[in-house]
């Protein structure tokens, strides 16, 4: 009998030992996630019920975080004062709980899904007392609003505040008007369907037989400016197209490498090479 308590015993101890062990990694995991979430952020994509947010409103948003509050300025306006939060860097995806301190919605909280990767943070939230979201996207009617932050930093690089004012230009839904692959025209009909959604420096591509999806990465200093699109699914997993782009109001133009030859210096897709050449334009809310 006396074995049998010093075993339960034994057993308590690795049990509390053990909760100890997990509360103190994840306090740790939240102490870190906190630090790396301080400073400014400016926000270059927003959607809500699936619509994306003009460009001009996007631009004149942007979030200060400091400790464990933030708040939120439209131009030079301050129109969120203070909003605590608290993070879960540990959950999958990431949770993050914004409760409001002052107002009419005062008391309430705000619950969402997180991810921070370097100097981009995005984010899914639902609507003020309303379930979390489980994925990064929204639909009509969800009440879900998806964003994408860039970080901005004291005295920044020129170079990285025109990579943000590019970002806003390029968010949204893009059709394909025209394709040219090695020199040879493509017919309109076999990319009637395709479509490419930029959402910050994440893109997603679809056409009838899969999706795609990635990151690009743009130098809008750059003559031509180029574009580099890092696949994470779909097919082409693994692998990077580099190319060079043009972004006029509604009209994108890029020439792209579809192999290992070099990143292309014209805008053409000549007979025997394998650049293409693609015009998209921006479809209309």
């Amino acid at each position: 009998m006396r074995r049998f308590h010093l075993a339960v015993f034994c057993g308590l101890m690795v049990v509390m030992l053990g909760s100890r062990s997990r509360a103190a990694e994840e306090g740790q995991a939240v102490k870190e996630e906190l630090a790396r979430i301080q400073g400014t952020w400016q926000l270059v994509y927003a959607e809500t019920d699936g619509k994306t947010a003009p460009g001009e409103r996007i631009q004149a948003v942007r979030v200060e975080i400091k400790g464990n509050s933030h708040a939120v300025y439209f131009g030079d306006k301050q129109v969120v004062h203070d909003v605590s939060f608290t993070l879960d860097p540990t959950a999958t995806p990431r949770t993050s709980d914004d409760t409001i301190n002052d107002g009419p919605d005062k008391g309430k909280q705000i619950d969402g899904i997180y991810e921070l990767e370097g100097d981009t943070l995005a984010s899914c939230v639902a609507k003020v007392g309303e379930d979390r979201p489980k994925k990064f996207a929204t639909t009509p009617g969800s009440g879900h609003t998806f964003r994408v932050f860039k970080r901005v930093r004291p005295n920044e690089d020129p170079k990285e505040k025109a990579v943000r004012d590019e970002l806003i230009r390029f968010g949204g839904t893009w059709l394909f008007a025209e394709l040219e692959i090695g020199g040879k025209k493509v017919p309109a009909g076999d990319f009637a369907t395709n479509r490419l959604i930029l959402q910050g420096d994440r893109f997603l591509a679809t056409d009838p037989n899969e999706t795609a999806a990635g990151y690009y990465k743009i130098d809008p200093t750059r003559v031509p400016k180029t574009i580099d699109l890092v696949f994470t699914s779909g097919s082409p997993k693994g692998t990077t197209v580099r190319g060079i782009y043009e972004l006029n109001d509604d009209t994108y133009k890029q020439c792209l490498s579809v192999d290992d030859t070099p990143r292309p210096e014209k805008f053409e897709s000549t007979p025997g090479s394998t650049y293409a050449l693609e015009v998209l334009k921006k479809e209309k809310p």
